[in-house]
């Protein structure tokens, strides 16, 4: 039974009892330091800041398609003061037409 503990598996000569021992000791340091909490907390510190980036984009993004919608309706405003103007000015044109017409056939006549 000595020879076990002396040679085998249970031998303090064996390197991976001592890594073993090893890594116990680290993450118990680890725990007992509180790098868990911190980690966590630092977690929740980066959780919070891409929450509060996904609330402003999606407030821009509110606010651009509120925007949007306001340059749609004063382009749709303005395409229909163009086509006013436009045919006013058609209206006006014929209109300067027909006078133009009888001031000439007028002043032919008089000649």
């Amino acid at each position: 039974m000595n020879l076990i503990f002396e040679h085998g598996i249970w031998s303090f000569a064996n390197a991976e009892i001592w890594v073993g021992i090893g890594l116990i000791l680290f993450f118990g340091i680890l725990v007992v330091a509180g790098v868990p909490k911190i980690a966590a907390k630092a977690l929740d510190a980066k959780a919070a800041k891409i929450q509060a980036d996904l609330d402003e984009a999606a407030r821009l993004r509110a606010e651009a398609e509120a925007m949007l919608a306001q340059i749609r309706k004063e382009k749709a405003e303005a395409e229909a003061q163009a086509a006013e103007m436009m045919a006013q000015a058609e209206a006006d044109a014929r209109r300067l037409e027909v006078e133009t017409k009888a001031k000439l056939e007028e002043t032919l006549a008089r000649r």
